[in-house]
């Protein structure tokens, strides 16, 4: 594959290699945890065909209730129609309007009467029988499903309680050691990338939903997925109706009439909007100096034709670009290989001494190959740009890609679906996230520089970083946060208020908008020669904010999400009142990591009970 400290060509190892080798990871982790578990796959299948064939009976049974709702429906129109016979009939005794002699008359009453009771017969003691009758069997046959669905359950509950957040890192390093996944976002890695690679926060208007932190040979890593709030417009449209009297001549007379006309006006204000974006950021000193961007271009979708032709056209931009550069004393200089330049389009780079030492001949073709492929990855689908230390790739492959790595996916009756969500799952989570990385890994200079040892403080204001504080908060229902007059999406963010005994005790401040109804009158010049004020109804949105305290417990080290969700000590005497927390939503468990949104300040005797919240036992399931 590589040697010890390398990746090399990653669309062609994927490819030959690491796909299959994934796919076998995943495969074996799955059924280890069938074995470790102990549960009798024999026996869930048994199971599951019974709950196919009991749901198989009811679709039959369903079928058949609307095949008999559908008679039934057809008999009480023929109820309708002969009612109304034996009514029109029955009134020509009273009112002769038919001309219909009169045993005819009587006939026809006699006759529609009779077909009109025995309907209704028919429909009180048959139709509405079977259907009463076929409603009992489906109602009979949901119990049994529904036991049998418990019963399933319950002979995985050995598996579906074991499976863990972490599991999709924990492959993806094992099918590619030298990319290390951390286990939570700690605080020491936050520190090492903001004081050494000069990292930034985000404001006010962003917040973190999904964080994933860890290292490529010693250089750290951040992918995260953001919720970020900005301004943006709405117009309204308002009407008005008006109504006017006009003279008219008609042969030497005067006439009057009534007209009238619409008028339609309309305002535009600004109103809050959202939106989400994925990022990989990545920290790495080779080539300090070099700032550049690049877009993506979709160079995969060009038949070779049209490859062809974009080359020779951009060959053409590029000679352009750099008399301009050398006209106006810039320093862009194209390197030789203009089908490099063409594809990966970084222009705007400010030191050509870097962008060579960075970009050597390895690294054009790899990334060339990259932008190109079409089948095995993403191809060019990414954004690229590096700011000095700092080097972001945004790939639109991720944007909506499932990153959560929630375990509660895989929990199901089932073992078959089981087995293939959690194949299907991690394979693709392999594939999305390793070829976020390619670009980097295409790099060969930013595998072969390790950094320098840091030196890291001995006190720190929390245990968790403040990105994986504000996803715990997002993990909560944000009805348990937003402002009760907050109509909008909101932007939740965290304060440290104080940290100890592996506890962060922090605020989350949960930012929306509330609407204030408004309405602005836009004068419209109308028809009968005057202006009117069109009435324009529009919502002005005035931003709110509520703030919730919270604490995030760091888990001890072997702590399990099914540590999690078995409880602690049973004996302890706040276990109920913990599960409660848990029940409503109030608390939150992800990567070792335990968020519970409290009343206030912690006393010294609360903080001493959720010190305690740790793996409860070393009993094995």
């Amino acid at each position: 594959m590589t040697n010890d400290n390398q990746l090399f060509e990653p669309v062609k190892l994927y490819k030959s290699e690491l796909k299959q080798l994934h796919a076998e990871n995943t495969k074996n982790y799955f059924e280890d945890l069938v074995k470790t578990t102990g549960v009798d796959e024999d026996a869930n299948k048994e199971t599951v065909k019974k709950i196919n064939n009991t749901i198989a009976k009811i679709e039959r049974e369903e079928k058949l209730l609307k095949k008999q709702k559908g008679i039934r429906g057809f008999l009480i129109f023929l109820t309708i129609v002969f009612g109304l016979v034996a009514a029109i009939f029955g009134f020509q005794f009273y009112e002769p309007v038919l001309g219909l002699e009169l045993w005819v008359n009587i006939l026809v009453f006699v006759l529609a009467l009779i077909i009109f009771i025995s309907l209704i017969v028919v429909i009180v003691k048959v139709s509405n029988t079977m259907i009463k009758r076929i409603n009992e069997r489906i109602a009979d046959l949901v119990k049994i499903k529904n036991n049998l669905i418990d019963e399933a359950y319950a002979q995985l509950y050995p598996l579906n309680s074991y499976y863990d957040y972490g599991i999709s890192n924990e492959l993806f390093e094992k099918t590619v050691p030298l990319i290390k996944m951390d286990r939570y976002f700690n605080i020491k890695r936050w520190d090492y990338l903001v004081s050494k690679y000069n990292l930034g926060e985000y404001g006010r208007n962003e917040s973190v939903l999904i964080v994933h932190t860890g290292e490529i040979v010693g250089n750290p890593f951040v992918i995260n997925r953001v919720l970020s709030q900005d301004v943006g417009s709405k117009t309204y449209t308002g009407s008005l109706v008006i109504t006017w009297v006009e003279t008219y001549y008609s042969d030497g007379k005067a006439y009057t009439r009534t007209r009238s006309q619409t008028l339609t006006a309309s305002v535009t204000k600004p109103i809050p909007i959202y939106s989400t974006d994925t990022y990989l950021i990545y920290g790495n000193e080779a080539a300090e100096r070099l700032n550049f961007s690049r877009h993506a271009g979709n160079i995969h979708q060009k038949n070779e034709k049209e490859y062809r032709h974009f080359i020779k056209k951009m060959e053409k931009e590029i000679e352009k670009e750099a008399e301009k550069s050398t006209r106006k004393g810039g320093t862009f200089n194209p390197i030789s290989n203009l089908e490099f330049e063409a594809v990966w389009g970084a222009f705007d780079r400010d030191d050509e001494q870097q962008y060579r030492l960075l970009f050597t001949a390895l690294a054009q073709r790899q990334l060339t190959s990259l932008l190109r492929d079409d089948t095995v990855g993403y191809g060019d689908d990414f954004d690229f740009w590096k700011r000095r230390n700092l080097n972001f790739v945004r790939p639109n492959h991720l944007r909506g890609a499932d990153i959560a790595d929630n375990p509660e996916r895989y929990i199901h009756y089932d073992l078959s679906v089981s087995r293939a969500i959690f194949n299907n799952y991690n394979n693709n989570y392999f594939k999305q996230i390793f070829f976020t990385m390619a670009p980097l890994i295409s790099i060969p200079l930013y595998q072969q520089y390790e950094p320098q040892e840091y030196i890291y403080r001995d006190i720190y204001p929390s245990y968790a970083a403040m990105w994986e504080h504000e996803e715990i908060a997002n993990r909560f229902d944000i009805d348990l946060l937003r402002h009760p007059e907050s109509i909008t999406e909101n932007i939740l963010k965290t304060r440290v208020v104080s940290s100890g005994d592996n506890i962060d005790e922090i605020e989350i401040t949960a930012y929306g908008f509330r609407g204030e109804p408004r309405t602005d009158y836009v004068p419209v010049h109308g028809g009968d020669g005057y202006t009117h004020q069109v009435p324009v109804h529009w919502i002005e949105y005035i931003a709110v904010s509520n703030t919730t305290n919270a604490i995030v417990k760091v888990a001890e080290e072997n702590t399990t999400y099914q540590d999690f969700r078995k409880g602690l000590d049973p004996n302890s005497s706040w276990a109920d009142a913990f599960k409660k927390l848990v029940d409503d939503g109030h608390a939150q468990y992800s990567k070792s990591l335990i968020g519970m949104l409290v009343a206030g300040r912690l006393s010294n005797e609360e903080r001493r009970v959720y010190s305690m919240l740790k793996k409860p036992s070393d009993d094995k399931i």
